[in-house]
């Protein structure tokens, strides 16, 4: 009873202090940093053709930014961008272009930088390479599932019934699939654009990840695996970006004469209300051979929808639109670190701390296992 009491205690008083911190953080006025204002602002927008992605993308071009929109699904894209360009119609300095590419696929990727360097036009001196001030990193796809039971589903309906190996080839299929593009695709699009931040004069990535990568998600397991490994890398980079060699700038105003180092900011959002869910590796396996349940490349309709009942949030999901403005102000600025939507979410990594029980507990709830 004494060490209830005393958990009781300190979680009570971690939870004040989190809720003190996150009151001044919200009320004390963020600089904002060089480079994000018209007609200069220059961002790529990587996961841009729907969801959260798109809205971000509708609200830099109401302002005036200069962007290159990036995903998968070419209909939606070229759609996005005509979209975005009648949005800028006070902001004759914005200009916008896409490509499509899959950023799984380092191939794909080294394209998009390339793109990037050619599409929009370049103010700097001539013959230098172009600036990026921000990237924003927005593709992911998710699963659902228990692990257990979605791997246990691998060759129910094979005749005759698929072997362990077959089995583990299939699932391994699916692993790589999500890490490929929650993970190592966002680390290798970082690294493609880096040289371009670092000439900014204040670079900023800002990375999409969830609450699910900052505590034990069930039914998203493979998911928050990914996002966890979003934190662990873009954690460490940031440290190592605040040593990196500064680089000399020629084409900036205001005395500025060395870049500053490109900060790094993971956003945290709870469930928002867009077809993500339609994009899960682990919706009930289709027959051997078959290709995995992700929205067509080129298609404007997502996939349809699940035939199982998918668990989690059903209702007060966040809007894209105002997600989308709390990642910018994330972006506008080179303080904030970590950010959580809805704010109050950021008590998560202390309750974690002494109390991972109740937030066990609560995830089992909210994901139907108790």
């Amino acid at each position: 009873m004494a060490h209830f009491a005393t958990c009781t205690t300190w979680t009570a008083a971690l939870i004040s202090a989190g809720l003190g911190y996150l009151t001044y953080s919200q009320l004390r006025p963020l600089p904002r940093r060089a480079g994000t204002q018209a007609p200069t602002e220059t961002v790529v927008i990587v996961g841009a053709s729907s969801g959260l992605g798109r809205e971000v993308a509708l609200q830099y071009a109401a302002r005036g930014a200069r962007i290159l929109l990036v995903a998968r699904r070419h209909e939606l894209l070229a759609s996005l961008a005509a979209e975005c360009a009648s949005a800028a119609d006070a902001h004759p300095a914005t200009q916008v272009a896409y490509h499509v590419a899959d950023i799984s696929d380092p191939v794909d990727v080294a394209a998009t930088a390339e793109a990037w360097a050619t599409s929009l036009s370049n103010d700097n001196e001539i013959g230098s390479p172009p600036v990026l001030d921000t990237l924003i990193l927005c593709a992911g796809i998710i699963s659902v599932r228990p692990f257990t039971e979605w791997t246990a589903s691998f060759g129910e309906s094979d005749h005759p019934p698929a072997s362990l190996q077959d089995r583990l080839t299939r699932a391994r299929g699916q692993i790589d699939r999500i890490m490929g593009i929650n993970f190592s695709g966002l680390v290798t699009t970082t690294q493609a654009f880096l040289p371009y931040l670092q000439r900014a004069p204040a670079g900023r990535v800002v990375v999409i990840s969830s609450a699910a990568g900052k505590t034990g998600t069930p039914t998203r397991s493979l998911y928050a695996a990914s996002k966890h490994a979003l934190h662990g890398f873009f954690d460490s980079l940031r440290i190592e970006l605040a040593a990196a060699p500064r680089v000399e700038l020629t084409d900036y105003p205001e005395g500025q004469r060395v870049s500053a180092p490109v900060s790094v900011c993971l956003v945290c959002p709870a469930t928002i209300d867009t077809d993500l869910r339609r994009t899960a590796v682990d919706l009930p396996s289709e027959p051997r051979g078959a290709t995995p349940n992700v929205a067509d490349r080129n298609s404007l309709q997502p996939s349809p929808a699940p035939a199982v009942q998918v668990a989690g949030s059903q209702k007060r999901k966040l809007s894209p639109a105002a997600c989308a403005a709390r990642v910018i102000r994330a972006a506008d600025n080179t303080q904030e670190r970590e950010v959580f939507i809805p704010k109050f979410f950021s008590v998560v990594p202390w309750i974690q701390l002494v109390w991972p029980g109740l937030l066990d507990y609560l995830a089992s709830r909210k994901y139907g296992m108790v």
